[in-house]
């Protein structure tokens, strides 16, 4: 197999969906809009409206508004561009919340999985232990899609104010079922500890700067990142290029006065203790650097106290058990 083939039997699997709700996708089109005007966008130039640098990202927000019917795609190849539908505009353009309201309905069940799970469950879905098993033995998500389906679909469901009457046709005119293009929600990739992330969470970017992957839970759902204990989901990460190491020489060579970034409060870092360690994440100008390095002489002290009493702790707790149970706990 090719190292694509490789790369891609690796990939999550779950049938395509918007990796978005619908009232998310109507604010990131009417920054879309804001943004490009009426000149179509280049696919490389999409997430400049929403100010995400992470392209794969930025495709996957922008095959989701598709999806929904509210962006379309013209040209292919060099020329492909990104345009608002009509339907979008429509959206955009409405007065009266009715007629806002209908293009809301309709948009909701546009997306196939959806509208083929809402014909099926209607306004009352079953528990999601129930759902998860549906959506993973009988249609081939894998768990941490189905999770995710649910999280999209509930959302999507509820914002639309959807009512037992609103089903829809799962089949085109020509009675066979809508396709959906494979290239339009990018699968997320498989992370692999070492890899760099950018963790998205309701379409927003919760990291700074990268984060590199230095565990994976035994679930194989959730990851832990350098300089924090917290599970993430994996289905909520993209794999990114690790940071640029600074250029030789790039060293500050002044001092940084009282308007400086780090007086702003832009300096970010992030010191975690995991009993005699420390993992630490910096994103620091001159003067917060010299911030950390009075903290970590904090830190210094701690962990001293911390080698030092540990033994002694020690002693005292099996001394504790040996006394509980009537034994001596002194060696023999």
């Amino acid at each position: 197999m090719s190292e694509t083939g490789d790369k891609d039997a690796s990939r999550d699997r779950s049938p395509a969906f918007p990796v978005i709700p619908l009232e998310v996708a109507l604010s990131r089109l009417a920054e879309f809009d804001a943004h490009f005007k009426r000149s179509p966008a280049r696919p490389e130039k999409v997430g400049d409206a929403w100010k995400i640098n992470t392209k794969s990202f930025a495709d996957r927000i922008a095959a989701a508004i598709r999806y929904y019917g509210l962006l379309e795609y013209e040209g292919s190849g060099k020329e492909r561009r990104i345009t608002v539908s009509e339907e979008g505009r429509n959206y955009l353009r409405a007065q009266q919340e009715e007629t806002r309201r209908d293009i809301v309905k309709a948009a909701a069940l546009r997306p196939k999985q959806i509208a083929k799970f809402w014909n099926e469950w209607g306004p009352e879905r079953p528990a999601d232990a129930a759902c998860l098993d549906q959506l993973m033995i009988q249609n081939g998500f894998s768990e941490g899609g189905a999770r995710d389906f649910l999280k999209v679909y509930d959302a999507t469901i509820a914002f639309a104010k959807l009512k037992e009457s609103d089903k829809v046709s799962l089949t085109e005119p020509d009675g066979h079922a809508p396709e959906e293009s494979k290239n339009d929600s990018p699968p997320s990739p498989s992370v692999k500890i070492g890899n760099y992330v950018q963790w998205v969470s309701n379409g927003v970017e919760q990291f700074k700067q990268p984060r590199r992957v230095i565990g994976i839970f035994p679930d194989g759902i959730y990851v832990q990142v350098f300089g924090s204990n917290t599970g993430i989901p994996m289905s909520e990460l993209n794999v990114v290029d690790p940071p640029a190491p600074p250029p030789p020489g790039a060293l500050p060579t002044r001092r940084v006065d009282s308007a400086s970034a780090g007086s702003l409060g832009e300096n970010d870092y992030n010191v975690l203790q995991t009993g005699g360690r420390l993992q630490i994440t910096a994103d620091v100008d001159l003067e917060g650097l010299q911030e950390l390095k009075a903290m970590l002489v904090d830190y210094e002290s701690i962990l001293k106290r911390l080698a030092e009493r540990r033994p002694s702790g020690l002693r005292e707790k099996l001394k504790s058990v040996a006394d509980d149970a009537g034994l001596d706990d002194e060696p023999r």
